[in-house]
């Protein structure tokens, strides 16, 4: 079966998630957009999830990647403390 152990990220937040590099939009410690490169273990195809093995940790904020982003921009979070919401821990 699908390891269901770490951190697993909805394919929609993940940049290039069937390419060479993939990617997600992170606010830094100073609220400015950062593009991290992420690996990829497992696919969860009935949650539509990924596994992250590298790159990112339960803490980060992540950002929805649209058109706006860039390097560097400001990030207006909406009040909740890291990921935990969108970014399952499963056990």
């Amino acid at each position: 079966g699908v390891n269901t152990e770490g951190l697993h990220l909805m394919t929609a937040y993940i940049v290039d998630a069937d390419g060479k590099e993939p990617y997600v939009w992170v606010a830094n410690k100073k609220d400015r957009l950062e593009k991290r490169n992420v690996k990829l273990g497992a696919y969860d195809e009935e949650q539509d999830t990924w596994e992250i093995t590298e790159g990112l940790k339960e803490t980060d904020y992540i950002v929805w990647p649209d058109g706006e982003c860039k390097e560097g921009a400001a990030v207006q979070k909406n009040g909740r403390g890291g990921i935990k919401d969108d970014f399952s821990k499963k056990k």
